[in-house]
């Protein structure tokens, strides 16, 4: 699912960057536990991943822009990636690997 190469991802796995603090994507394992094992909520009242249900996922949220190309509204913090938005084939990925469910 996710690329060692993609820059959208660099922060995160960068070890002196605050986004690698909040979410490790150095590795698919890393990426896996950080994205799909935890159950706590985000700003938007839904966990990280909800496997099978990319609608109430806050991944899915926070990838997501306005016309404007700011944050949807209730998402706090800034949409990613921050440069740019997701091509659409990357970000149909990553919500058709939540509707099969997230595996790893």
């Amino acid at each position: 699912m996710f690329s060692s190469n993609n820059p959208a991802c660099s922060c995160h796995r960068d070890p002196d960057d605050l986004a690698y603090e909040r979410l490790d994507l150095s590795s698919p394992q890393d990426a896996f536990a950080g994205l799909v094992l935890p159950t706590r909520r985000q700003s938007t009242g839904f966990p990280m991943v909800v496997p099978r249900r990319p609608s109430e996922s806050f991944l899915v949220q926070v990838l997501l822009r306005d016309d404007d190309g700011q944050a949807l509204h209730g998402v706090r913090g800034d949409p990613m990636p921050p440069d740019a938005p997701l091509l659409y084939p990357e970000m149909l990925a990553i919500v058709r690997w939540i509707e099969g469910g997230a595996l790893p």
